[in-house]
């Protein structure tokens, strides 16, 4: 990657609506590669470390949160690219206390992202504009070592029934249509999360009204 800023990008909280205090980015530079022969599932991509990656099948360097088809990106690419992947490395957070969870947050990757953390798949989402979350407590290195995040993006550039928005399905754009959007294209951020709190019975409210608990749903 040339030219790399020295200013972590996004670097707000991504959900000011829902501040946690304790919270550590994870924009900036990743190993990032295509996937154009799509052999990284079959090949075990996931299962290998950030290192070993970014020696071998992801040579490239991208600036998250920005999609490989912007100058931001460090990559900007113009071709049809319908697999790629990313990889770093991760460590447990410096605050989080005895007993935290750790959340992974990704604000959006289009279209259909797999995550995996030391080669233990965490997550699967599809949908190219919502956000997405995984507890990686237990796939973290149990000694607070260093780990592997890797993580797997599908987006069918050319398919017209996947949700896309102005995102053109052309090489140019043209008329009302932009440049498609491919990967990774919102902040990624880890929270450490104390354990939730045991389900307490709510006040009787009266005749006719059922007794909530903390975990329960509203309207279930």
């Amino acid at each position: 990657m040339s030219n790399p800023p020295s200013h972590r990008p996004r670097p707000e909280y991504p959900r000011p609506q829902l501040r946690r205090d304790r919270w550590s980015s994870l924009n900036g530079e990743w190993a990032f590669g295509f996937d154009d022969d799509g052999v990284g599932l079959r090949e075990q991509w996931f299962a290998l470390t950030a290192q070993e990656l970014a020696g071998t099948q992801l040579d490239q360097r991208i600036l998250v949160p920005y999609a490989p088809q912007s100058k931001l990106s460090g990559i900007a690419s113009d071709g049809q690219h319908d697999l790629v992947w990313y990889a770093r490395t991760v460590t447990r957070p410096g605050d989080a206390r005895p007993g935290d969870r750790i959340f992974l947050h990704f604000g959006a990757a289009d279209y259909h992202a797999t995550v995996w953390v030391n080669g233990i798949q965490v997550a699967d989402h599809q949908g190219g504009h919502t956000p997405f979350s995984a507890d990686i407590t237990d796939a973290l290195d149990a000694e607070g070592a260093t780990s592997t995040l890797v993580v797997r993006v599908a987006d069918q550039m050319t398919a017209l029934d996947l949700p896309r928005g102005k995102q053109y399905w052309l090489p140019q754009s043209e008329g009302i249509f932009y440049t498609p959007t491919t990967g990774i294209w919102q902040s990624v951020w880890l929270e450490p999360v104390a354990p939730a709190a045991p389900d307490r019975a709510a006040p009787d409210a009266g005749p006719g009204h059922r007794r909530r608990r903390a975990g329960d749903r509203a309207g279930r």
